[in-house]
């Protein structure tokens, strides 16, 4: 079966959106999202060293939000509290 070429907009109408919302903005800057990343890998390496148990289940849920949201760029935290570490778009 193959999807339509505009399935996303397909999507957007059948929920009655008109698509401006569906976007995410980048509010991190470069900084933030490599320290996130370099906490993210010591959460991981925290994680294999203890061993097994509720931490190493709490280090790597963690350590996979900190990996994501550096990659995307779009912390959905800030975007709640309304802070942006990154510069404003021109």
């Amino acid at each position: 079966m193959k999807s339509p070429k505009n399935w996303h907009r397909a999507c957007q109408v059948a929920l009655g959106d008109s698509g401006r919302d569906l976007e995410m903005t980048v509010n991190m800057g470069k900084i933030d999202r490599g320290l996130r990343l370099v906490v993210a890998a010591a959460l991981i390496y925290f994680a294999f060293a203890t061993g097994s148990g509720i931490m190493f289940w709490l280090a790597l849920a963690v350590a996979a939000v900190f990996f994501v949201t550096a990659l995307i760029g779009n912390c959905p935290a800030y975007s709640i509290l309304g802070i942006r570490t990154c510069r404003a778009s021109r």
